[in-house]
């Protein structure tokens, strides 16, 4: 899953288009990549970021726009990876927790 922000277009967005496991559901594939308008008021989006075993949470600039996604990673699909298309990000803070199950 891609979680990303295109400055060109002012859009916050999260595609799964790319996900593995797509087996279960013949519409998965139509519904793989979903956006929302979201225009930066300090030049910084500010995250919050929750991931479980198959959904992803997404709070930018303090709930101004929120979203969330289904998804089914594969075990080659279990990390983070941050990166920066076309141009240069600054990372200001960064915290990860790790949370163990409820269940």
């Amino acid at each position: 899953m891609e979680l990303g922000y295109d400055n060109a277009s002012k859009t916050l967005y999260m595609d799964r288009s790319k996900t593995i496991n797509t087996s279960f559901s013949k519409s998965f594939d139509k519904l793989g990549r979903y956006e929302t308008n979201l225009a930066l008021n300090d030049a910084f989006l500010h995250l919050r970021i929750f991931v479980d075993n198959s959904i992803v949470e997404v709070f930018a600039n303090d709930e101004e726009a929120v979203m969330t996604m289904q998804v089914f990673p594969g075990e080659i699909d279990s990390g983070i990876e941050l990166f920066c298309k076309n141009g240069k990000a600054l990372i200001k803070n960064l915290t990860l927790w790790s949370i163990k199950s409820s269940w």
